[in-house]
């Protein structure tokens, strides 16, 4: 599958007010909604006027291979007026999952305060991407927490497993000086994705080749296939711990070769920093895959 490069910003709020960024996606593992499923029960119950706001909640009810997924933004009696006098709805989302007939994720409610580990009251908005990506063990949503009308966004990838457990990777959309790209979201995304499934108590080949295939040319892809967390090329660390993700921070790239320079913090951990440099290989002029990393070595990738 070739990578399409993503439109800042990549996590849109789809009811199309509040944050005015998109995202261009590939396309794999695009769902579709299903007009057989009902959505979920409580969903079904919800008697809120929504012509009152200016935002509108969108709802998602679909289901890819065995998984059958329900994410809605719902109403929980709280609102805002922002500036110019229109009144939203601080949605939070709700999220059901099933895999194989088998509950994955029940009523779990997120919030923004939810997102940003923060109890304090801002005026935010949540959104949820609509192209989910899904692998055999694990639902990957794409949700943003920003202000009406702007691109000051927070970005996370929220992933949950088969097993029940899930995770929170934030993503970064900006390069090390402050300036917004895409390939920031491209790199911490394949990071994120590609440690989660190393991660798992019985990592799955055939999920890690789909993360790969996604982001990576075939050779890369078969290079970084048989490795785990362990010693792995793309983290030249003894073992990666998924949490670093969080601490990604991505440089300018030098455009004459394609190569970027990634680094992270081991933290938690002992703090330290360890940098990559990774190879892209441009497919046409707005699609790129992953190529390469430069080998561990103190020319290329070293701590302090």
């Amino acid at each position: 599958m070739k990578q399409t490069l993503y439109i800042l910003c990549v996590f849109a709020l789809l009811t199309g007010v509040a944050c005015s960024s998109g995202k261009k996606n590939s396309g794999n593992n695009a769902t579709v909604d299903s007009a057989i499923l009902k959505g979920d029960s409580i969903a079904a119950l919800d008697k809120t006027d929504y012509s009152q706001f200016y935002n509108k909640p969108e709802r998602l009810d679909t289901i890819i291979g065995d998984w059958e997924i329900h994410i809605h933004l719902f109403y929980d009696g709280t609102s805002f007026i922002e500036p110019e006098g229109h009144t939203y709805a601080t949605y939070p989302l709700r999220i059901n999952i099933q895999k194989g007939g088998k509950t994955v994720v029940e009523n779990r409610i997120i919030s923004y305060k939810t997102l940003l580990e923060d109890d304090s009251d801002q005026l935010l908005l949540l959104s949820f991407g609509r192209n989910l990506f899904v692998t055999e063990t694990t639902v990957y949503v794409d949700v943003t927490c920003c202000p009406p009308e702007t691109d000051d966004a927070n970005n996370y990838l929220l992933a949950f497993s088969a097993d029940g457990k899930d995770s929170k990777y934030s993503i970064n959309y900006e390069f090390e000086d402050g300036e917004t790209d895409s390939t920031p979201l491209d790199i911490c995304t394949f990071y994120a994705m590609y440690a989660h499934e190393l991660a798992q108590t019985k990592p799955n080949p055939k999920a890690i080749k789909k993360v790969l295939n996604k982001y990576c040319t075939r050779t890369f892809a078969n290079e970084l296939l048989p490795h785990t967390l362990k010693n792995n090329p793309l983290f030249a660390t003894p073992r990666f711990s998924p949490e670093w993700v969080n601490t990604l921070v991505i440089y300018l790239p030098n455009t004459v070769d394609m190569t970027w320079k990634v680094a992270y913090r081991r933290s938690p951990g002992d703090g330290k920093k360890v940098a990559r440099v990774l190879k892209l290989k441009a497919l046409d002029d707005d699609r790129y895959l992953f190529d390469s990393v430069d080998e561990p070595g103190k020319a290329v990738a070293w701590e302090e």
